[in-house]
């Protein structure tokens, strides 16, 4: 016990003066014992690139399953990522993945490619993803939306590192009811279950916007009273968190303070602390 709380301290020592250096800080800490603190990017190479191929944007799909075939560049699918972030934090056994959101949904994972690459493919991807969407979609407008993240959990940030789309299964619309061209919000972490001796990551990715102290802001709420107001598009970690369970919430604020609507009501996650 004593070597775990030692090492808890070690890495909360470390990760307070990286963001002393690095200028970045969090608006609003409360006295719940509860800290969060903000973390340089991982390195990411210029290079990497996500694009949906299938469903083509505004397409009308009549049949389920619904085929989702994407472009990957420079991200090697299934590799642990080999950063000293790995190490800090949880990390998985699968690798480094692809999320694809449906909708509101829960994300799920592509950890590799497949094979069959065509030769007269016109783009020079590296590598082909494709996936069956496994939820029964309901008639109308489907929003998809996808980001390469590393093994630790960690989304990449890149411009062209997230990738969304819109289809219509069964019947179209006159118009688009989703703008996908306004500022908004996509939930990456923390989710599902986590070790107490460990800093819980929290990741997000923001879309057709900036983060700023006269801008844009993010509020984290945490167990619905605990407000945190996030200036830096930066992966966090958080600290202190209590056995049990513990709502994450993440909220999008213009630059009046007012919260914007959210693309969807994905924002807000349990997880467990064992």
């Amino acid at each position: 016990m004593e070597n775990t709380m030692l090492k808890a301290l070690a890495i909360a020592a470390i990760s307070l003066c990286i963001c002393s250096v690095w200028g970045a800080k969090v608006e609003g800490e409360q006295t719940t014992g509860v800290r969060v603190i903000p973390m340089r990017p991982t390195p990411e190479p210029d290079e990497v690139e996500v694009r949906f191929a299938f469903p083509y944007e505004g397409e009308l799909k009549t049949g389920n399953p619904v085929i989702v075939q994407l472009r990957l560049e420079a991200f090697p699918l299934g590799f642990n990522s080999d950063f000293p972030r790995a190490r800090e934090i949880r990390n998985s056994d699968e690798g480094q993945s692809l999320h694809i959101i449906v909708d509101g949904k829960h994300h799920f994972d592509i950890n590799e490619a497949i094979d069959d690459v065509a030769e007269n493919e016109e783009i020079d991807f590296d590598q082909i993803i494709q996936a069956k969407i496994p939820y029964r979609l309901s008639d109308g407008i489907h929003i998809l939306r996808a980001f390469p993240v590393r093994s630790f959990g960690e989304a990449l940030k890149g411009p062209k590192s997230f990738a969304s789309t819109y289809f219509y299964y069964g019947k179209t619309e006159q118009k688009s009811s989703v703008d996908l061209d306004k500022p908004y919000l996509t939930y990456n972490c923390p989710e599902g279950e986590f070790e107490r001796d460990q800093p819980v990551l929290l990741d997000f990715y923001l879309s057709n916007t900036q983060l700023s102290k006269d801008g844009y802001k993010v509020r984290l709420i945490i167990d619905g009273t605990d407000k945190r107001i996030l200036t830096d598009w930066a992966p966090y970690y958080i600290y202190g968190l209590k056995k049990g369970s513990h709502s994450i919430k993440l909220e999008l604020l213009d630059p009046s303070g007012k919260v914007l609507a959210p693309l969807f009501n994905d924002l807000q996650q349990t997880i467990v602390v064992k």
